[in-house]
């Protein structure tokens, strides 16, 4: 009985959580990432002060990490539903080595060290073709 509860219980919390969040909201979500990462890699090169950049990589890779990134999380069950759990764990693979780079950028930047900082955004900009491979070509 105990186990129908928790069935039960989980399904209406699933269904729930995908009034609120549409289907497409993680793949949406690792689209946006991956634009995010590119797009500042393209305007950093147009801010000539180290300051700005700094502030850019902060804000940009700050909204990834507070915003997007949870929008992937949360979106976990619509992911495996969609690739099955195998293609999930290698899209997840794929999208944990971008976000520990973009990760690294921002703290970078934070200490202060733009350089590695520069380098980290230009590091997940390479690692972006793995992440829309796994994700089907997006």
């Amino acid at each position: 009985m105990l186990v129908r509860r928790d069935t039960a219980r989980a399904q209406r919390s699933r269904q729930v959580d995908e009034k609120r969040q549409p289907q497409d909201a993680p793949q949406a979500a690792l689209a946006e990432i991956v634009a995010a990462a590119r797009g500042l890699q393209r305007d950093l090169s147009a801010l000539g002060a180290d300051a700005d950049r700094t502030r850019a990589i902060i804000e940009r890779v700050g909204h990834v990490q507070s915003v997007l990134a949870l929008q992937v999380v949360e979106g976990r069950d619509t992911l495996v539903g969609k690739l099955g759990m195998a293609r999930y764990a290698e899209l997840m693979d794929a999208f944990s080595r971008l976000e520990r780079t973009l990760n690294r950028a921002w703290s970078a930047a934070a200490d202060g060290v733009l350089d590695e900082a520069l380098r980290c955004i230009d590091e997940a900009v390479a690692l972006a073709p793995a992440v829309e491979q796994k994700l089907g070509g997006r």
